[in-house]
């Protein structure tokens, strides 16, 4: 019964333990899957990384492929979330969640490259200008530009510089803008960034028209229309179409058949579609030509969007209805004073933002310095404890060589009394050894030859190991009758094993073949062949211990 429990006490622990193993197993295999997983994800991003440019919207479809659920580390998340924002980008396709750029602004601000982190700055940029929060937008461009100078990276210069002005252009500055886009324009012409100097040129087009320079935009509105027709590009060309049509009718003789002819060819023949102004727009072309019943059936369908007061306006004075003219006068300069309000919250926003960020600054520079000097007390004070640790190991380490070198002296003249004694003893067995190998060689019989091996010479070379301890002490023995052959092997030989000095030291002490062979453990030819592949390896090293090598070698 004592035998059963105890077996059954090991075969619970043999289960638990099997158990254990099997967890670790598996686990083991789902970090190792995990880890395949994100290579693949890292190299499908690079592919992406690679043609994102001339093909961002095969790269958005391949970012949505991921499995998300693959990525683990932080520089994994950070790429994917840069990548997807650029291609969100380059897609047109706005979104307003910064959560996206978030992982890779985070990451970069603190690692990577400046390149990744300028891209990420860039990105966050575009987002707060599709959210409305124009204020930090700017930062954003502005931090993307500052960063792209560095690199530098022209792109990424023009297309910062092309953020501002879109920004400035959404908070009526439109100085600044005319300012920012006439530079993108000169960054990307002197790169030769032949696509981007196109966009940059209407843009240039449409901050001329907002600056009021309605003769220099109107040129370059006819030109950029011819360009874009020429390239194939539907979105631009009916952007252009409705751009021209505003400054059509934005003139100082409003010219409504050619503001006609623009947005219904932008509708008709690019399938673009109007937002609400642009319907007002185009209401108001229709009154100028005379056509009421248009104009009005499309009035009536904006009656509540307020974008479109200040084109209600036109159209109703046009059509001379004074009374709804005024009360869609007063709407839209209510419009005008809260744009004036925001643009003038926004310029406080910016002076009370530049305080608190300069307070930052201040803050973050005396808390750096603090840290510092907390640091510099810190490491004079591990200084100070070294020292002191090493004045006393040296005191400590002294009187303990000093005692150590009196003990060996000691233990050293006991040593030599004892060698004296069996050196004589290990020569006299050396030369024995000598003669029952030569006597063992005459030998014919393979039984005779065992039976004198195992008689004689085994007895012998076991007591040269049971006097010396180990194989080392026994060259120690032979290097005191060969002029320390055995180290100077070791020293100069240090591509051999340890078996090759083995073999070695009974070469040196003249075993013959046989011999060797039974004790080594191979054949005859083999001990042959590796006698004469050692030897020569040795007398070939042009070691300064040369003339010993050849002296014993080749006697």
């Amino acid at each position: 019964m004592p035998m059963d429990g105890h077996r059954n006490a090991l075969q619970s622990i043999y289960n638990q333990m099997f158990k254990l193993s099997l967890v670790a197993i598996i686990a083991t295999g789902l970090i190792a899957s995990s880890c395949n997983r994100e290579r693949d994800v890292k190299s499908t991003l690079a592919d992406i990384e690679t043609n994102i440019d001339e093909h961002p919207d095969s790269a958005l479809k391949a970012i949505n492929a991921i499995d998300t659920n693959a990525i683990r580390s932080r520089c994994v998340k950070a790429k994917y979330a840069l990548l997807k924002s650029i291609a969100l980008d380059k897609n047109y396709i706005d979104t307003t969640d910064t959560r996206i750029i978030a992982p890779a602004v985070e990451y970069y601000r603190h690692h990577g490259s400046k390149r990744d982190l300028m891209r990420s700055e860039y990105s966050l940029g575009v987002i707060r200008f599709n959210q409305g929060d124009y204020q930090n937008a700017l930062i954003s461009f502005s931090d993307a530009d500052a960063l792209s100078r560095t690199i530098p990276d022209s792109l990424y210069i023009g297309l910062s510089l092309m953020g501002k002005a879109d920004t400035y252009n959404r908070t009526y500055c439109n100085e600044d803008e005319l300012v920012n886009v006439r530079k993108a324009l000169n960054i990307f012409e002197e790169a030769g960034l032949k696509r981007q100097c196109k966009t940059a040129r209407y843009h240039l087009g449409i901050s001329l028209q907002n600056a009021g320079k309605i003769d220099s935009a109107s040129v370059i509105f006819e030109r950029m229309l011819s360009v874009f027709k020429s390239s194939g590009d539907t979105n631009l060309v009916a952007d252009c179409l409705k751009s021209f049509a505003l400054l059509s009718l934005s003139k100082k003789n409003p010219d409504p058949n050619v503001a006609l002819e623009m947005l219904t060819s932008a509708v008709r023949d690019y399938k673009s579609t109007l937002d609400a102004s642009q319907y007002g727009e185009l209401a108001y072309a229709y009154a100028l030509t005379g056509d009421n019943k248009s104009a009005d059936a499309i009035m009536s369908q904006l009656r509540y969007f307020r974008e479109a007061d200040y084109w209600q306006y036109k159209v109703l004075k046009t059509e001379k209805k004074c009374i709804d003219a005024l009360e869609f006068l007063e709407r839209s300069m209510s419009n005008q004073d809260s744009i004036v309000t925001h643009t003038l919250k926004e310029s406080s926003i910016k002076a009370l933002g530049e305080h608190y960020k300069q307070k930052s600054e201040d803050s973050r520079k005396e808390a750096t310095i603090a840290k510092m000097w907390l640091c510099i007390s810190v490491l004079i004070a591990i200084l100070i404890m070294i020292c002191l640790v090493w004045i006393s190991l040296h005191h400590h380490r002294r009187l303990m060589e000093e005692r150590d070198q009196l003990l060996s002296i000691a233990e050293e003249r006991g040593r030599m009394n004892g060698k004296i004694l069996l050196s004589r003893q290990m020569r006299e067995q050396l030369g024995r050894f000598r003669d029952l190998c030569v006597e063992y060689s005459r030998l014919v019989e393979k039984e005779s030859q065992q039976a004198f091996l195992d008689e004689h010479i085994r007895p012998i070379l076991d007591g040269f190991l049971a006097e010396s301890g180990k194989h080392s002490e026994f060259e120690k023995y032979i290097d005191e009758t060969t002029g320390g052959v055995m180290g100077h092997l070791r020293e100069d030989m240090k591509n051999f094993h340890e078996n090759d000095f083995v073999f070695l030291s009974y070469v040196v002490i003249g075993l013959d073949t046989s011999t060797m062979a039974w004790m080594m453990g191979l054949s005859k030819e083999g001990v042959r062949s590796k006698k004469f592949r050692l030897v020569k390896r040795i007398l070939e090293s042009q070691s300064r211990n040369s003339e010993l090598y050849s002296k014993i070698f080749t006697n």
